[in-house]
């Protein structure tokens, strides 16, 4: 059987700044939004972060099309049925694509 007990980790992640910028439009989304997929395993293994998967409960193509209106980027539609959406923005010299998802 395996142990699912959570293990402290060593060491705080290193996010890029633009995860504390997107912290200030949490109140734009309506819901609360989550922050997953390999942004997290790239921050657990201490790589640069360079695109972000973000969820939320509702209108995550709106979410995303937010973000980009916020940075001076690009939106574009993923998938419309899924309600999936991509921001795509530069920020402090970086590029990131940042998907945005709602729960499934």
């Amino acid at each position: 059987m395996t142990d699912l007990t959570p293990i402290p980790l060593p060491r705080a992640l290193s996010w890029p700044p633009l995860v504390a910028a997107l912290q200030t439009l949490t109140p734009k989304f309506g819901s609360p939004i989550y922050l997953v997929g390999g942004a997290v395993r790239d921050a657990l293994l201490n790589r640069a972060v360079h695109d972000l998967d973000l969820v939320i409960a509702q209108d995550g193509a709106r979410a995303a099309r937010i973000i980009a209106n916020e940075f001076g980027g690009a939106f574009y539609p993923l998938d419309a049925e899924r309600d999936i959406g991509r921001a795509i923005i530069d920020f402090e010299g970086t590029r990131y694509e940042i998907d945005v998802s709602r729960f499934r």
